[in-house]
């Protein structure tokens, strides 16, 4: 069976379809989808097969956390052909060529292995050791397509298969960019400055690094080394891929704590790490919380549904110094 045959066999596509209709399933289009279940896997497994699939069109809305960007959501359809070309494709593909200091997105990785990384860097550091702190300025939006398309090709050979992630790449306009909102992307991002992780790592030879998504750190005990690294990753991804870095990448000493990962990280008197919360997070928990009061008094909102998006929110915050905080917002609920 070829890599192509894999993405539209019957039982990759049905696997696809459970796992793209999670936390969403009471949403119209993946129940409209399901009624039919059946027949609507077996046309789109003959449009794959045909190839004559062919990319829906994006719904696209603002979300404003934690930073205003624009969402563009695929059709259901074309998430369950995402979740399939990941798994069958993509992720076996590209997956050895990451290195450890690049987990986002990852099976088995994400934030909770990008804290533990940065919690031991920081254990091998000290308060008199300094900090670059950077992030790319509109890094989703200002992906060149093409450039995307010729590192994919170095590991993934198959031609249907490269047909299939075509449609995809291409399916917005312009050739800039790839959308918040596809599954793909997510992996796309991390993939895409795979070779930067490589660089500095190996060129520029720092060893407490950690890349999540656009947003990355390094820890180095030399000021004046960390401002040659700078300059350097400006110069490489300016000139090898046309990326920008933010104006408010700094460099700063450790003494001062680290905002990373939606936590402050900061090392008390004897070298122990603390984690605090970001107020931004606290804040944002507050607002969902008074929302979802609202909304349950008026019957729009069942207690399953808030008990899972509260859920959500300890899981992450729970990583950190944040029992009280925890116990004390979640008093604000009123049920």
């Amino acid at each position: 069976m070829s890599e192509y045959e894999k993405i539209h066999q019957w039982k990759s596509l049905k696997q696809s379809y459970y796992h793209a209709k999670k936390g969403k399933a009471g949403a119209a289009a993946v129940v409209k989808f399901g009624l039919a279940l059946g027949a609507n896997l077996v046309y789109l497994q003959k449009q794959l097969q045909n190839k004559t699939y062919k990319f829906g069109k994006y719904r696209q809305f603002w979300v404003s956390e934690p930073k205003k960007r624009l969402i563009s959501a695929p059709p259901f359809r074309d998430r369950i052909v995402q979740h399939s070309l990941m798994r069958e494709v993509i992720r076996p593909a590209l997956e050895n060529h990451f290195i450890e200091a690049n987990p986002a997105n990852r099976k088995n990785k994400g934030t909770s292995k990008a804290i533990k990384i940065f919690r031991e860097h920081l254990s091998q550091a000290s308060k008199s050791d300094w900090v670059l702190k950077a992030d790319i300025s509109g890094y989703f939006y200002n992906i060149d397509r093409e450039s995307l398309k010729r590192k994919l090709w170095k590991k993934i050979k198959c031609p249907d298969c490269k047909w299939l992630i075509e449609q995809i790449i291409d399916s917005p306009e312009g050739s800039l960019g790839v959308p918040i909102g596809n599954l793909t992307s997510q992996y796309f991002a991390i993939y895409y400055l795979s070779e930067f992780d490589h660089f500095v790592k190996e060129k520029l030879k720092i060893k407490k690094y950690l890349r999540y998504m656009d947003d990355f750190t390094l820890i180095h005990h030399d000021k004046d080394y960390l401002r040659e690294c700078l300059s350097e990753i400006k110069k490489w991804l300016e000139e090898r891929e046309k990326l920008q870095l933010n104006p408010k990448t700094q460099i700063f000493s450790l003494a001062n704590g680290v905002d990373f990962l939606g936590f402050h990280f900061y090392l008390t008197g004897n070298n122990k790490i603390m984690m605090k919360l970001r107020k931004l997070s606290k804040k944002n928990m507050r607002r969902k919380i008074s929302q979802m009061n609202k909304a349950s008094k008026k019957g729009e909102i069942s207690q399953a549904v808030i008990k899972n998006k509260v859920a959500a929110w300890c899981g992450h915050a729970k990583q950190g110094d944040t029992y009280y905080l925890r116990k004390k917002i979640l008093g604000e609920l009123e049920f």
